[in-house]
């Protein structure tokens, strides 16, 4: 079985630091969250399928 790797994305959250250190947990490291708002989702999207992408290549 492979290596599974989460990526979160904390929406709207704003400074609520309880919930964004909540959400880093749950990822495979910091790196894997990203923080977003409004339209910026499309970026945390964009970024995270071009990661997937990278790791599809590497393996």
């Amino acid at each position: 079985m492979g290596k599974l790797t989460i990526f979160t994305i904390g929406f709207e959250l704003g400074n609520d630091t309880t919930a964004i250190n909540g959400m880093k947990n749950c990822a495979t490291s910091a790196a894997h969250f990203y923080q977003a708002s409004g339209t910026g989702i499309g970026d945390a999207f964009k970024s995270i399928s071009t990661s997937i992408r990278k790791l599809r290549l590497t393996q």
